[in-house]
């Protein structure tokens, strides 16, 4: 993780980071193919 501070405006809560660091907006947690969807969605 980098640390760029980054803002949702709208869509999902896949979020790229401009480092290539791919989470989850809403609990931090690194995006995998298994994330399956968030506990605080």
């Amino acid at each position: 993780m980098c640390k760029f501070y980054v803002e949702k405006v709208a869509g999902c809560l896949h979020i790229t980071c401009r480092c290539k660091f791919q989470f989850c907006y809403a609990c931090g947690e690194q995006w995998t193919t298994t994330h399956g969807g968030c506990q605080r969605d």
